[in-house]
């Protein structure tokens, strides 16, 4: 980096414009979005947000949801709200809305190998396929989701 000397109010030279300034590029780092298959790029919901969880409670909000065929692919926050960890983790059932309706719903079972710290939160993909599916192709830019869960610590 090159120092420079402070110069007086007298010795600043003011630029002067004749001309337009030449327009300049977006800037090219944007936040890191999961890949999409390349026929669902326009109907995908993504929110990176880490919601918020209520003490000693357990919630699966969606991050990213995309079509994959017929199939539902939901990448979601799996948070834990307990003041200890949480492992065995029964997804009973978790099903996504939209405004005209339900989308898809289904029963997961446990989430193998899954163990999530105390007041943390993991990543994980749940997958519904086309025989769990209610509304193929339906918009997912506005998403509900409901589940049931229940767990061992």
């Amino acid at each position: 980096t090159a120092a420079s000397e402070p110069t007086t109010a007298a010795e600043t030279e003011i630029p002067v414009i004749t001309e337009a300034p030449a327009e300049t590029e977006a800037p090219t780092e944007a936040p890191e979005v999961p890949d999409v298959p390349a026929n669902n790029t326009n109907n995908v919901f993504f929110n990176d947000t880490n919601y918020a969880c209520g003490p000693n409670e357990v919630q699966i909000k969606p991050r990213y949801v995309y079509w994959d065929g017929g199939k539902l692919v939901a990448e979601c926050f799996v948070i834990n709200g307990y003041g200890h960890t949480i492992y065995d983790i029964n997804v009973k059932s978790l099903s996504f809305e939209n405004e005209s309706g339900e989308i898809a719903s289904a029963s997961f079972g446990t989430m193998q190998n899954a163990t999530i710290a105390p007041n943390s939160h993991i990543v994980w993909t749940f997958t519904f396929g086309e025989d769990c599916v209610m509304a193929p192709g339906a918009a997912l830019s506005s998403l509900g989701c409901k589940f049931n869960v229940n767990n061992k610590y």
